[in-house]
């Protein structure tokens, strides 16, 4: 556990003195400058992925920056209790299940017939409803019976979290987006994200069913996760893993 909670030094202690560029500065070092792990979450499945360059970018969309040049411009996800960077279980569920085509908000994914021939590809077994598998696993529908399962019978997506760093656990990077007038040179923007070589431990407690065993979904789970990554900005790169 991090001795100083990086998302108060990150959120709060940073703007302790306003926009006064000499101590952000200093904030921003110090950031940079931990190098704290997560305790290992005792669960019944898992695995580690270990992020690869550029890096993992989380909470993007919060907000965050002042005028300094020093201070970075996007937000970033830190956890209230510990203070260190982890990946919500809502945010793991949310992009595996992205990966089985299931409409969402009432929105059919277009891409729905190829997601299901990869999930087949991947499980080996093309006769494979996958409809009827996604429905059991992200919204906890037996697949045999029809009806909801209770919610300690269903498949639990647990936070991902940093286990270990090899160099540095967050360091920073720059966009330098374009505005209307493309002969202007950009203002660079200035962020932190989770560098590479950082190891998580994804965890979740997955049951057994008709369909799958809990070991089968695991496998499948670090492929897609492998294939696909997670987190902000992975068309161009971020939020890659490899195995460990």
């Amino acid at each position: 556990m991090s001795q100083t909670n990086m998302g108060w030094l990150f959120y709060k202690k940073m703007y302790e003195q306003g926009n006064n560029t000499t101590h952000i500065k200093q904030s921003m070092e110090k950031l940079l400058d931990i190098k704290s792990v997560d305790e290992v979450l005792e669960s019944q499945h898992g695995f580690r992925l270990k992020t690869t360059y550029p890096g993992l970018l989380i909470g993007s969309g919060y907000l965050h920056g002042l005028n300094s040049d020093e201070d970075a411009k996007i937000g970033f996800y830190f956890d209230h209790t510990t203070g260190l960077p982890l990946i919500q279980g809502s945010s793991v569920k949310g992009v595996l299940r992205s990966c089985f085509g299931l409409a969402v908000k009432g929105q059919n994914d277009p891409h729905k017939t190829e997601k299901h021939k990869m999930i087949r590809s991947l499980l080996n077994q093309e006769s494979l409803d996958v409809e009827a598998l996604a429905q059991e696993i992200f919204e906890g529908i037996d697949a045999e019976s029809g009806k909801v399962k209770g919610m300690y019978k269903r498949d639990i997506f647990y936070e991902a979290r940093v286990v270990e760093v090899k160099e540095s656990l967050l360091t920073d990077d720059y966009l330098a987006p374009h505005g209307k007038d493309l002969l202007v040179n950009p203002v660079p923007l200035r962020f932190v994200k989770v560098a590479p070589e950082v190891t998580f431990e994804f965890s979740f407690d997955l049951k057994d069913s008709s369909m799958l065993t809990a070991e089968e979904k695991e496998k499948l789970f670090k492929c897609l996760l492998l294939e696909f990554g997670i987190g902000a900005k992975t068309n161009v790169g971020y939020g890659q893993f490899i195995e460990t």
